[in-house]
């Protein structure tokens, strides 16, 4: 069942909410708001597994939990909430103990790092061991733009640190990791290395490229390098990096062996998301991304419309880096159409190698023939000579 855009409309939130009571089989429901005894009723369904909706700002999961008498959510596979303050997605996790495979959360009221991290410390506590994907975002969605945060809702701190992301470490088999929390984050190489050996399975990485950043970024291409070749798998990446730090990749610089990256293997990523990624030679940093991303088309950058807005100062820093960014696209770009002409020509050329070589065979075997021919005949004459003889 998915039903939409009912809210607008007095009393359908009731009206909805009265009409699932019947409904015994639903075992995907994507909707908006819905009432206590409703939430309490799909709790109790044995055959539910997918269940999207929207957290009015006074829904207590603390309450609701008191009259569930059994374990409730007990097939739930993926759960998304919309929700007015990210306090009540932790709360929900908590109290319910569910342990889905999938968790999206997106908070209209995302600016707190604090409630970021306790929302991470229930699901590694309750859903740890299955948990495959977990997405942490904003919304503006216009059901929620009339209802306010709780009285309680302060920022009780606004940076998040590789501490923050420790808890998610314990979901080992995570194949996507999506947070966008408008605070500030700070990681530098060595945190990134230490996520990227403890979620291997990573096929789908973003880390506040969409909401801007406070600070400039600490990790480097060392880190960066590192962390593609600790997960292969990655496809879809999403991270703030100096790129202006070529030291560690650049083959003529003066840095020691043990100082530099692996060299990650080919990804297949088509769109590399740099958020406010800071460059300075756009030549060198496509040369160097060509070889890791053979298919790369797409490079997005510095957001012109992020939730951290831009002051004066830093809208100039984010038009120098991505007209250089562009540049970067447009260069790859560049590469991947001169690569692709060059197999075309190569392709052309092996067939017409390959057409002479058989003809050359042909004739040699003609030629052979013609030789071992006239060879017999004259085996032959030598031998009606010798029986004269």
């Amino acid at each position: 069942m998915q039903l939409r855009s009912y809210g607008r409309i007095p009393g359908a939130t009731e009206a909805f909410s009265q009409s699932l009571l019947s409904w015994a089989h639903l075992e995907t429901l994507r909707c908006e708001e819905l009432t206590d005894d409703a939430l309490v009723y799909l709790a109790a369904l044995p055959c539910l597994k997918e269940l999207t909706f929207s957290v009015l700002h006074n829904t207590s999961f603390r309450r609701l939990r008191s009259r569930i008498a059994r374990k409730p959510f007990q097939r739930i596979e993926d759960i998304w909430f919309t929700v007015v303050d990210m306090d009540q997605a932790t709360q929900f996790v908590s109290e319910m103990g569910i342990s889905p495979s999938s968790i999206r959360v997106w908070s209209r009221y995302n600016t707190c790092s604090s409630r970021a991290e306790d929302l991470f410390d229930a699901v590694a506590k309750h859903a740890s061991p299955v948990l495959k994907s977990l997405i942490v975002s904003s919304t503006d969605e216009s059901e929620l733009a009339s209802h306010p945060p709780s009285s309680s809702f302060t920022v009780r701190a606004n940076t998040l640190s590789i501490s923050s992301f420790r808890p998610i470490f314990k979901c080992s088999h995570l194949t996507s990791l999506h947070v966008h929390v408008a605070c500030a984050l700070t990681l530098n190489d060595q945190d990134l290395i230490e996520l990227g050996r403890s979620l291997p399975f990573l096929k789908d990485l973003d880390l506040n490229t969409g909401v801007g950043s406070q600070t400039p970024s600490n990790v480097t291409f060392y880190g960066f390098f590192w962390l593609l070749t600790l997960c292969p798998h990655l496809y879809h990446i999403g991270i703030s990096f100096n790129a202006e730090d070529l030291s560690s990749v650049d083959p003529t610089s003066d840095v020691l062996p043990e100082k530099r990256p692996p060299m990650p293997p080919p990804h297949k990523t088509v769109l590399l998301f740099v958020g406010e990624s800071r460059i300075q030679h756009p030549q060198k940093v496509a040369e160097i991304l060509d070889v890791v991303f053979p298919r790369l088309e797409f490079v997005e950058c510095w957001d012109s419309e992020p939730q951290i807005p831009f002051d004066a100062e830093r809208s100039e820093v984010a038009a120098v880096h991505s007209r250089r960014w562009r540049v970067v696209e447009s260069q790859i770009r560049r590469r991947r159409r001169d690569r692709k002409r060059f197999e075309t020509r190569w392709a052309k050329v092996r067939k017409e190698m390959k057409k002479h070589f058989r003809e050359d065979q042909d004739g040699d075997s003609g030629s052979q023939s013609d030789e071992s021919e006239s060879e017999n005949d004259e085996a032959l004459t030598d031998s009606s000579t010798s029986e004269e003889e």
